[in-house]
């Protein structure tokens, strides 16, 4: 066997175990020791089919048939005319997925799943769609798709590890025993805190029974000693007693007003309310109700009560505003997508969603031609999320939306995009003029 065929046979199996480029590499070096192999030529076509370089392929096939006749690549030619037609709708469902309409550009891209064309950033966005939509099975499907073939593909990657870390798919079993270990240590913790607090309060009930004999003691002497002084203060007490009812009265005008004013206090957060709506999940009215709740005013029982609520935005409520912002975007509810967004955004820390809504944020305040404000997301977004989903339309964004405000800024978004996504569709005629001055 001569060492063409050898590299072939060699970089098909790398392919298999899910190592394309590593494949695609040793494919090159099977054509330089033969570039005529006909199924290194066949074998490159398809690598390059399924990253999507449609040119590429082509030419391989074309080059095979050309020169050796290949009737298979004859077919893969003629098969291939129609992913011409698959990439546009490709490209049209990116800029649907850019939009936040993800319905919509899911539907173009299940359209293009009919071939096996581009099928690595097919699935990748496929996968993303279903992650936005919440359903986590079906993106999980897609993610290994693409492991499948490319195991080192990095939006794959990312999108298997955010999953991993919010815990919507199994991890590892070291993760597993490391979060067992977590729990028995809260436990124990927990037990141990338990004890301590028991016998603090005891010292605590005996220290107040002392303090409570004491003041006994105390106030019973004290009555002693004024009894014996009731006959020489009763003329006195008698010349005062005008004066006294006036002080009297003026005290109970000040201790009533003290009064109500605790009473508004303790309305201002009500436990039965709150917890009412912790039972029932109302977000909306959880979110409204402690809103502008000022924590340090708080007692002990509702300070519990306030971090239960927050504790439920951050873990449900986030993913609940976010599914409600998509549907009322679908149906053009730009306002109130707007609003759910920010409520969203505010408890989101650490959660994974906090990337798409940043860029929903800003989208959304472009559409309302809020640039300032759209600016001020976009450049968060890219502060946070370097390498993101939307790492490449953000830089576009960024420089499109800066030309006429700071043109060297734009200018400098301009050349990332071009530098780190030169085959990206963003990396047009406008990011060219932009550079040129124009």
């Amino acid at each position: 066997m001569d060492k063409s065929s050898k590299l072939y046979r060699k970089a098909v199996k790398v392919f298999e175990k899910g190592y394309i480029d590593k494949a695609l590499n040793i494919s090159k070096k099977s054509l330089q020791c033969n570039n005529k192999n006909s199924s290194t030529l066949n074998f490159i076509g398809l690598l390059y089919y399924f990253k999507g370089e449609l040119g590429n392929a082509q030419k391989m096939w074309n080059i095979n048939y050309k020169y050796n006749g290949d009737m298979v690549s004859k077919k893969y030619l003629q098969d291939s005319k129609n992913d011409k037609e698959r990439l546009s709708l490709y490209i049209k469902g990116v800029k649907l997925y850019d939009d936040i309409k993800i319905n919509d550009s899911l539907e173009m891209f299940t359209q293009c799943e009919k071939s096996d064309f581009n099928c690595i950033n097919l699935n990748n966005y496929i996968a993303s769609c279903y992650i936005k939509k919440g359903d986590y099975k079906k993106s999980e499907d897609y993610i290994n798709k693409v492991l499948t073939m490319d195991r080192y593909n990095e939006a794959a990657i990312k999108n298997k590890k955010m999953l991993q870390k919010y815990g919507v798919i199994n991890k590892s079993y070291k993760k597993e025993i490391t979060w067992i270990i977590a729990i028995m240590l809260i436990v124990i913790v927990s037990f141990l805190t338990a004890i301590g607090l028991r016998k603090y309060l005891k010292k605590f009930k005996d220290s107040n029974s002392q303090k409570i004999v004491v003041k006994k003691e105390y106030k019973e002497k004290n009555e002693d000693k004024n009894k014996d002084k009731v006959e020489k203060n009763q003329q006195n007490k008698q010349n005062k007693n005008s004066i006294g009812t006036n002080n009297k009265n003026s005290n109970d005008t000040k201790n009533n007003a003290d009064n109500q004013k605790g009473i508004a206090q303790k309305q201002a957060f009500d436990l039965n309310i709150i917890n009412a709506y912790i039972s029932e999940k109302d977000f909306y009215k959880i979110y409204n109700y402690i809103e502008n709740i000022k924590e340090e005013q708080l007692t002990i029982n509702e300070k519990l009560a306030y971090h239960k609520s927050v504790e439920l935005l951050r873990s449900e409520g986030v993913n609940f505003f976010y599914q409600k912002a998509l549907e009322e975007n679908k149906n053009n509810k730009i306002k109130e997508a707007k609003e759910d967004l920010i409520r969203a955004k505010k408890f989101s820390d650490n959660n994974y969603l906090q990337e798409h809504i940043l860029y929903f944020l800003a989208t959304t305040y472009e559409k309302e031609e809020d640039i300032q404000n759209a600016l001020v997301y976009y450049n968060e977004y890219r502060d946070n999320y370097a390498k993101g989903n939307y790492e490449e339309v953000v830089l576009y964004k960024l420089a499109i939306l800066n030309r006429f405000n700071d043109i060297n800024l734009a200018k400098k978004y301009a050349r990332e995009l071009k530098n780190y996504y030169g085959s990206s569709i963003y990396n047009n005629s406008k990011i060219n003029d932009i550079l040129n001055g124009k």
